[in-house]
C-alpha cells in the first residue's frame, strides 16, 4: 500500500458534524474552564506575518467570545503598526477565537481558553499569498468507501506539506483552495482538521474550501453519505505522493488511472473486520482528474484469478511428475546391462577442475591426453550423446504436456504456451545435434 499516515489512522471513520463545530470547540476548550471570568482581565494580542517575520500592522481582527453554552459576543479591533492589539472580553466569556483576513485569505486561530483574573496573551499568524499549487505537495490522499444500510458512505482524508514561507490561497488569490465533488443527495456531511476549523461551502455540486494551506504540515477530512454511489470524480489539485482508494470486497472499482494492488482487513462501519480492495496510482499530476466507476462485484476478479493460478500450478506439477517418470524409465533402460555379449568399456570422459575466485566458483574443462586421437573422438561422441539426450527429454516433455491436457489437468491457454516453448527448445536441440557431424 502506499504509505498511510498516522493522521489517516486516527481519523478512520471519525468525523464531527458540521452543525456542531462551535459546540465541539467549546467542549474541548472549556471542559475545565470557569463559567465566568473577572471583568478586569483582557487580551493582549499580536498578529504576525509568518512570511516576513514582522508584525502585520493596520489589520482588522475579529475576536469571538464563547462559554460552554455558546457564543456570548464579538469584538472587532485593529492592529497597530507593530501588529499588536488589545481586546476586552465580556464577563461571561470563558474562551475566545481570532479571525483575520489578509490579502483575500481568511486566517482562523485555534479556540483557546481565557486566563482567569489576568491578561491573556493571544497570537495569530498570517502569510503572504501564493496562487501556485506547485508550492504544495499532497503527501497522502486516502479514500474509504463503505456500504451501509440504505446507502454508501465516502470518507476522504487529505494531508498536505507546504515547504515554503507563503500560503496557498487558490488559483484566483482567495478562491477555491480544495474542491471535493459530491453527489446531489449527500447527507450527514462531517469534517475534521482544516475543513472543521474553516468550514467551506457547498457550491455547484461540490464542497469548496477556501482555507489557505499554510507552511508546514496540515490535514483535513470530509465524510458524507449518499443513497446510490456509482462513480467518483476526483480532481487532483496538487502533485500527490501517496494515493489509496479502499473499496469493500462487494464492490468493484474501475479507473484507467488506478490499479489494484491487494487487499487489507480493517474495521467496517459496524466495528467488525471487513475486507477492502486497495487501488492506487503511481503518479498523480496536478491538474489531472481521476474517474472511478463503482459496480457490484461479479464474483470473479481476485478469487477467480487465484483459482486459475492454483489449477495451473497443480497442472504443472503433474506434468513435471509425468516427465520425471518418463525420463527415469528411459535412463533405467539405457543403464541396464546387456543380456549377451561383453560389456564395452566406457570412453574416456573429460574432467572438470574448479577454482574459486572472489567467492565464485569457476569450472575449467580438462581434456584427456591426445594419444592417437581416440580421446578426442570420444569427447565428440559424448557431446553428440548429450545432445541426443536433450532431444529425447524434450520429446518426453511435450508428450507429458499432451497427456496432461488430454486428462484435463492443464488449462488450454497454459498448455498452448508451454507446448510452443518446448517445441522451440526441441528444434534448437535438433539443429545443434545435426551440426556436430560425429564420425562413424
Amino acid at each position: 500500500m502506499s504509505a498511510l499516515t498516522g493522521y489517516r489512522a486516527c481519523t478512520r471513520r471519525r468525523g464531527i458534524a458540521a452543525g456542531t463545530t462551535l459546540l465541539m470547540l467549546i467542549v474541548l476548550v472549556l471542559a475545565l474552564a470557569p463559567m465566568a471570568r473577572a471583568a478586569d482581565a483582557g487580551i493582549a494580542g499580536t498578529v504576525l506575518n509568518g512570511t516576513t517575520a514582522t508584525g502585520a500592522g493596520n489589520l482588522a481582527v475579529t475576536v469571538q467570545y464563547f462559554n460552554q453554552q455558546g457564543k456570548v459576543g464579538t469584538e472587532k479591533v485593529t492592529t497597530d503598526a507593530t501588529g499588536t492589539f488589545d481586546a476586552t472580553p465580556p464577563a461571561s466569556a470563558g474562551g475566545y477565537q481570532l479571525f483575520a483576513t489578509y490579502k483575500g485569505a481568511e486566517y482562523i486561530g485555534a479556540a483557546a481558553q481565557l486566563e482567569t483574573g489576568k491578561t491573556t496573551t493571544a497570537k495569530l499568524t498570517v502569510f503572504e499569498p501564493t496562487t501556485d499549487p506547485k508550492k504544495v505537495v499532497q503527501t497522502d490522499w486516502v479514500i474509504w468507501v463503505d456500504q451501509e444500510t440504505g446507502g454508501t458512505a465516502v470518507q476522504q482524508d487529505f494531508a498536505w506539506a507546504n515547504g515554503g514561507d507563503t500560503a496557498y490561497v487558490g488559483p484566483d488569490g482567495g478562491g477555491p483552495v480544495v474542491t471535493v465533488p459530491m453527489p446531489p443527495d449527500a447527507t450527514n456531511i462531517q469534517f475534521l482538521g482544516t475543513f472543521l476549523e474553516a468550514r467551506g461551502d457547498l457550491t455547484d455540486g461540490a464542497y469548496v474550501s477556501t482555507a489557505p494551506i499554510v507552511p508546514g504540515d496540515s490535514s483535513a477530512t470530509i465524510r458524507y453519505t449518499t443513497a446510490n454511489l456509482t462513480e467518483l470524480t476526483l480532481p487532483v489539485t496538487f502533485a500527490t505522493r501517496n494515493f489509496s482508494l479502499f473499496v469493500p470486497a462487494g464492490l468493484q472499482a474501475s479507473s484507467p488511472q488506478l490499479r489494484l494492488v491487494g487487499q487489507i482487513t480493517d474495521n467496517g462501519p459496524d466495528g467488525q473486520p471487513l475486507t477492502y480492495q486497495q487501488y492506487t496510482s503511481d503518479t498523480l499530476t496536478a491538474g489531472s482528474t481521476i474517474a472511478v466507476t463503482l459496480a457490484p462485484s461479479t464474483g470473479g476478479g481476485t478469487d477467480s484469478n487465484a483459482t486459475t493460478l492454483l489449477l495451473g500450478i497443480a497442472g504443472l506439477a503433474v506434468v513435471a511428475a509425468i516427465a520425471f517418470w518418463l525420463i527415469g524409465r528411459r535412463r533405467a533402460a539405457a543403464e541396464a546391462p546387456q543380456k549377451s555379449g561383453p560389456r564395452k568399456p566406457r570412453p574416456a570422459q573429460p574432467q572438470r577442475a574448479s577454482t574459486k575466485t572472489n567467492g565464485r566458483t569457476a569450472t575449467a574443462k580438462v581434456e584427456a591426453p591426445a594419444g592417437n586421437g581416440q580421446a578426442r573422438r570420444s569427447a565428440r561422441r559424448d557431446v553428440a550423446v548429450a545432445d541426443d539426450d536433450e532431444v529425447q527429454l524434450l520429446i518426453d516433455e511435450i508428450a507429458a504436456l499432451d497427456l496432461s491436457f488430454d486428462q484435463g489437468l492443464l488449462e488450454e491457454r497454459t498448455y498452448r504456451r508451454l507446448r510452443v516453448a518446448a517445441k522451440d527448445r526441441l528444434l534448437a536441440a535438433q539443429q545443434a545435434h545435426e551440426g556436430h557431424g560425429v564420425p562413424r
